[in-house]
């Protein structure tokens, strides 16, 4: 793996771009060398790169419209990147499906406790889904009984994740010594 220096490390960015091979690039959170680096083929990140160039990604304008600012995607990354080992230390263990050229397609994870199934899938920059099931449940892709579901942005899911409670189990002792 050889690191592509494009001579932005000294302004402070922290997005790097890793040549895995002739045909794959990689691109992680340099503020997080061990963490997970997003491969795309060389065709995919050339084409992206010239859309930024032509402008596809700017927001149109109108008079009430304060100049655009680009989104800052390493700190997207960034904070991803957090939820997700959170999420790791909570309990839940994570893997990843990739297509035959060994792009992350999709991202899971799942935690069982207090007899409930926590479920999590990253589709996309904006596509997530996070659902508590009971834990006899069979089908976490379909479920009949849903007790708690959130889509959205990564971010937002995994947040949303991060902020649900556990649920109350009668008998549960661990609930009764840390009200007394």
């Amino acid at each position: 793996m050889n690191t592509i220096d494009d001579g932005t490390a000294a302004r402070g960015n922290c997005v790097e771009i890793v040549a895995f091979d002739a045909d794959t690039t990689g691109v992680r959170n340099s503020r997080q060398p061990d963490g997970p680096a997003l491969r795309y083929p060389n065709t995919t990140l050339r084409a992206f790169v010239a859309a930024i160039r032509a402008g596809g990604f700017a927001l149109p304008r109108t008079r009430v419209d304060l100049p655009y600012q680009p989104r800052m995607i390493n700190r997207v990354i960034g904070d991803v990147a957090t939820h997700l080992a959170d999420l790791t230390a909570r309990g839940f263990e994570f893997s990843d499906t990739r297509d035959a050229r060994g792009n992350v397609v999709v991202i899971s994870g799942m935690r069982l406790h207090h007899n409930v199934k926590d479920v999590v899938q990253l589709f996309g920059e904006q596509d997530a889904d996070a659902v508590r099931v009971p834990r006899a449940e069979a089908d976490i892709v379909f479920p009949r009984t849903v007790l708690w579901r959130v889509t959205g942005a990564p971010s937002t899911v995994l947040k949303s994740l991060l902020a649900l409670a556990d649920p109350q189990v009668a008998g549960d002792r661990r609930r009764a010594c840390a009200t007394a």
